[in-house]
């Protein structure tokens, strides 16, 4: 019996030793990947939370400077034409020089920039003496490596982050990833942001026409109206002075007709010039271009080809620009409006002159409605009339008080039983019911859908754009134009186009089912004056609607954003695979209001995803059950396995393929996504609501965000403990030899062998038979 035992080489030890040193350096590599994915978190958590990001952009991009311990770092934004990417944000110690400067570069292949800016993809430059197209700035003279990368949303170029080192090759795969994905979030953000500001500032628009509104709705006197709408501009849009003038035009002069100075540029005013100006158009031919052309005109004091009599009255008053709007009133331009700003304001925003003409057309069909009342003293009531219905609707708080307070007082004028509002839409030619009342109650409309303007007498007023009143062969003219009646049969029916600024919005009709005589011309004129503020009336609530549904779901998106972002971040910060997973699956229906989550991971050895955690005890059960789904199966999660799209239910009573799983009795709507790491899919995240329809377009995208951050954290996490388990199995074949090498005899060695192999397999001991030797341990 017998048996040898040889010492090992060198060479051998340092083979194990490069090994070992090559699992450190995947290790501090893997260390490196989570560190950046938690700033990167960080990143994006504050981007979510503002809503006001542009003034968040230097505290972010100082963020990533130091976090990263870059060079420089610079955020470029796309200008308003889109020819140029202007400097907003620059980190690092030349960055202020830069700024100073006002920075930009053309979207050209000229720069690094520029090159990502027109490919819409990211660029590393390892060594920017190697690269023709880098562009050397003297204020960045250590910069040797440099890495650009687009901001996209929706395939929109809104701008390019740049990051450089003072070190040539610096920037790692795991850097780029991180990187990447802090863009990608900070573009989404900067579009929402954007939304978020046209929004606010659709608010402010339709805040200042209320107040104008409301203003004028309480006087019928054409002076007061003047008076009163030069002051509320002034407040509004904030110019030192307002001027509204009256066209004469066989004189060919303006007339002043209010007059409103709101401040000197130091303190306010606020007091209106009594006399009336007289100003010669012949000494202003812009201010003709403006009455005769229908065009509002724009001039500064500093413009080379400004006319001496504007520069003259820019300068008496102090004022560095001036915009005249035509007032145009039933499509004749009666007169205009001209504002000025001294330098503390600085000239109007294209938004500003964009509420400047809104107003000045509610100014105008306020004075076109008062000038009503000198036609004849025969209208003098219906004036009255109509100021009280303007009243009365101007103080409605939503459409359907609109329509109600409409409805009560044409009804009140007219010999009606009942009345309508339909609303066009222009694009698919369609004609809907919005509201309807006749003989005492409002009819329900929910069951009759969008109409062809094709047929129907409201079809005709919208397709014409002109009243229709039918008092006599009304079942021919029914015949003849397919006529769609709602309640009781009219009749005489009288219809009257809605229009805003002569864009179609809807349809005014009312009806008498008992009398065929009961409506006349008369009542047509009416009506037609009644339609005017009507249809302004219902059109700002419409938007003042849709603003408010688009703020919610801005809102609401914004929110999602930052929940996705805190549950990635809580999860990316645990190593444990099987805790990160758990605690993505019970933060999920949490944070997001849902009835369930489960996250599965594919094995590959049995092309099965297999249910790895999920919520509550339905969670635990399925779990004991082994719930396992085939891979590139039929249901959901099998197929966001197979091909890495995400799936959806949004009514599984309606679904025939849809799984049913008797752990979940109340699911009503699913949606799978894929877990996607950059090279591979890795599983899948099932979340459930018990309601239908649960997850809108939105919903699905920020969960999708979040699921693919998910994936990168678990395989992160997977791959930090195959390399820590390789790392400890070194480590113990690495003492392991050294004790064989340091034992002097056979016994010894054998000893250390078997007690090595019971430690390693959980056993109380181990034993070698050779022979008739038996040495235990």
């Amino acid at each position: 019996m017998g048996f040898g035992l040889s010492r090992p080489s060198s060479p051998d030890l340092n083979v194990t030793r490069s090994e070992t040193d090559a699992l450190k350096a995947q290790l501090t590599l893997l260390e490196r990947t989570v560190q950046n994915l938690t700033m990167g978190a960080q990143v994006i958590h504050t981007a979510s939370r503002s809503l006001n990001l542009p003034e968040s952009l230097p505290e972010l991009v100082q963020v990533i400077n130091n976090q990263f311990h870059f060079y420089h770092t610079s955020l470029f934004l796309l200008n308003e034409a889109e020819t140029q990417l202007v400097l907003h944000t620059a980190a690092g110690p030349l960055g202020p020089a830069l700024l100073r400067k006002e920075f930009s570069l053309p979207l050209s292949p000229n720069s690094i920039v520029g090159w990502v800016a027109l490919n819409h993809q990211p660029r590393l430059v390892p060594d920017v003496s190697q690269a023709n197209d880098y562009l050397n700035l003297p204020e960045l003279p250590a910069t040797r490596s440099e890495l650009a990368l687009p901001l996209l949303a929706h395939d929109h170029l809104l701008g390019v982050l740049d990051v450089q080192s003072d070190e040539a090759d610096i920037f790692q795969p795991e850097d780029i990833i991180a990187l990447q994905l802090m863009a990608d979030q900070l573009a989404l953000a900067l579009e929402n942001s954007h939304l978020f500001a046209a929004v606010q500032a659709r608010l402010n628009e339709l805040e200042s026409l209320f107040a104008l509104s409301d203003v004028l709705s309480t006087t019928m006197d054409v002076n007061e109206i003047y008076r009163r709408s030069a002051r509320v501009l002034a407040e509004r849009l904030r110019v030192n002075r307002v001027v509204i003038s009256e066209w004469d035009k066989e004189r060919n002069v303006v007339i002043s007709k209010g007059n409103y100075f709101f401040n000197d540029g130091h303190k306010p005013i606020g007091e209106y010039e009594i006399e009336y100006q007289v100003y010669p158009l012949a000494d202003f031919p812009s201010s003709r271009r403006v009455l005769e052309g229908k065009e509002t005109v724009i001039y500064h004091h500093d413009d080379p080809e400004i006319e001496p009599a504007q520069q003259q009255l820019l300068a008496e008053m102090g004022a560095i620009s001036g915009v005249e709007i035509p007032l145009i009133s039933g499509g004749e331009v009666t007169g205009m409006v001209e504002l000025y700003r001294l330098p503390n304001f600085g000239p109007l925003t294209p938004d500003e002159l964009q509420l400047a003409q809104a107003m000045t057309q509610e100014a105008a069909a306020a004075l076109y409605n008062a000038r009503l009342t000198g036609d004849s003293q025969a209208r003098v009531a219906e004036l009255s009339t109509l100021n009280r219905f303007s009243l009365a609707i101007s103080q409605a708080k939503d459409v359907r008080a609109v329509y109600a307070a409409a409805r009560r007082e044409i009804l009140s004028l007219v010999e009606a039983t009942g009345m309508s509002v339909l609303l066009v839409n222009l694009e698919n030619q369609t004609i809907t019911w919005d509201y309807a009342f006749e003989y005492g109650e409002e009819l329900d409309l929910s069951q009759i859908g969008p109409l062809p303007m094709s047929q129907g007498f409201s079809g005709h007023v919208a397709r014409t754009g002109q009243p229709l009143l039918i008092n006599e062969r009304l079942e021919q003219v029914r015949e003849e134009l397919g006529s769609f009646t709602v309640g009781a049969s009219p009749n005489a029916w009288l219809g009257v186009p809605l229009k805003v600024s002569d864009e179609l919005i809807g349809v005014l009709a009312v009806e008498n089912a008992d009398d065929a005589s009961a409506l006349n011309e008369r009542d047509m004129r009416l009506m037609q004056t009644i339609a005017g503020p009507l249809a302004v009336s219902i059109q700002n609530e419409l938007l003042l609607e849709q603003t408010k549904a688009a703020l919610a779901v801005q809102s609401q998106q914004s929110l999602w954003l930052r929940t996705a972002a805190e549950v990635a971040a809580a999860a990316s910060g645990m190593q444990n695979v099987a805790d990160l997973i758990q605690t993505a699956v019970d933060l999920i229906p949490e944070r997001f209001d849902l009835y369930y989550s489960g996250l599965f991971l594919i094995d590959k050895a049995t092309g099965y995803a297999i249910l790895q955690a999920g919520t509550g005890e339905a969670g635990r059960i399925q779990r004991l059950q082994g719930r396992r789904l085939l891979v590139g199966g039929n249901s959901l999660i099998g197929r966001a396995t197979g091909d890495g799209v995400p799936r959806i239910e949004q009514d599984v009573t309606l679904s025939a393929e849809w799984l049913f799983n008797p752990n979940l009795p109340l699911t009503r709507s699913e949606l799978a996504l894929p877990l996607r790491t950059p090279n591979h899919i890795i599983g899948a995240l099932t979340v459930q609501s018990v309601i239908p329809n649960a997850f809108s377009q939105e919903l699905v995208g920020v969960l999708q965000i979040m699921a693919d951050q998910l994936a990168v954290a678990i395989d992160n996490a997977q791959l930090l403990a195959s390399a820590e388990a390789r790392a400890q199995r070194q480590q113990l074949l690495n003492e392991v030899s050294a004790n064989l090498y340091r034992a002097a005899d056979v016994e010894k060695i054998v000893t250390i062998g078997l007690q090595a192999l019971a430690d390693h397999l959980h056993l109380p001991e181990a034993s070698l038979h050779l022979g008739q030797i038996k040495t235990k341990r």
